[in-house]
């Protein structure tokens, strides 16, 4: 079994907590992107890098509100905080 296969697995044995996932998205998700928006704009970063972090952010949050499934919000969290923390680490170093 591949690793996406074992992750998506257990994406999908918490289906029970949907609104509880798709809360902490969206407040953690937000959260990293505004730290890492922060980051950024404090480093005079160029643009493609302060709309790669708002088009993750708002991508994981409309996932979210609009119900998508659950794989597709969790998944596209992932992809936001792992935008983020890129991006945090970038302007850092």
């Amino acid at each position: 079994m591949s690793t996406l296969s074992r992750i998506n697995s257990k994406i999908d044995q918490l289906q029970f907590s949907y609104y509880g996932i798709m809360s902490v998205t969206l407040m953690a998700g937000s959260y990293v992107a505004s730290v890492a928006l922060i980051v950024i704009l404090m480093n005079n970063a160029p643009t493609w890098q302060i709309a790669l972090i708002s088009c993750t952010a708002m991508g994981s949050n409309a996932a979210a509100i609009s119900h998508a499934p659950l794989r597709w919000v969790v998944w596209s969290f992932i992809t936001n905080i792992l935008a983020s923390l890129f991006l945090i680490l970038i302007s850092l170093f």
